[in-house]
């Protein structure tokens, strides 16, 4: 029984969310509506786009991360190092002394 309620509770959640989503998209939808409006005036409205939709801008990131992508992954061709340690042991017995 408990089954059975755990996968109506999942059912009625994913639906809520579901519906939820579908009003969120037609209420972001309904914000890009265009008002028009019959005046007279004129005006001149220059766009100038943004340094990241320009090509040097895209060129210049991938590079940047093709670096640091070999960066990171060249480090483990390296020779690896090993650390040698040495110990020694003095042992003295009572006929040394």
């Amino acid at each position: 029984m408990t089954k059975n309620y755990g996968q109506r509770y999942y059912y009625v959640v994913s639906m809520v969310l579901a519906f939820i989503l579908l009003f969120l998209q037609q209420y972001s939808f309904a914000q890009d509506t265009l008002v028009t409006s019959k005046t007279t005036t004129s005006s001149s409205v220059t766009t100038e786009n943004q340094w990241y939709m320009q090509p040097w801008a895209w060129i210049a990131g991938g590079v940047v991360l093709l670096i640091v992508l070999i960066a990171l992954f060249s480090g483990g061709k390296k020779e690896s190092r090993t650390d040698r340690v040495i110990v020694t042991k003095t042992v003295r017995s009572e006929t040394d002394i």
